[in-house]
């Protein structure tokens, strides 16, 4: 199935045009939702690291299980750490919107307190 959202958005109804990308719509609408594991504790496959000054350190990824919120206790594993460093979470986003949580299957950015 292809469409342009560039045609649909000109509302022109070309051969890839506004009813292409309605039936691609569509489409998505039926598919499944993927499974979540929402019942394991919280994992964060980390893909990134931030220090923005005056507020502290982010890291970002895709959330593997779990959930995580503002004042969840987390340990930070792997890399260069021998032991895992316990912090507390202070933040949560996704794309500069404030989340009173994330889940699996979310992309986020996670503030931590103290960490460097």
């Amino acid at each position: 199935m292809k469409g342009s959202a560039l045609l649909a958005l000109e509302g022109k109804e070309e051969e890839f045009g506004v009813s292409s990308v309605k039936q691609l719509l569509e489409a998505m609408c039926k598919m499944p939702k993927p499974d979540r594991d929402l019942e394991n504790p919280f994992l964060l496959s980390v893909d990134g690291c931030y220090n923005i000054a005056g507020r502290g350190t982010v890291v970002t990824g895709t959330i593997d299980q779990g959930r995580v919120k503002p004042g969840d206790n987390v340990e930070l594993m792997g890399g260069k750490l021998s032991v895992p460093l316990q912090t507390t979470v202070t933040g949560v986003e996704t794309f500069q919107k404030s989340l009173e949580r994330g889940e699996a299957g979310d992309n986020v950015g996670v503030l931590l307190r103290g960490v460097k």
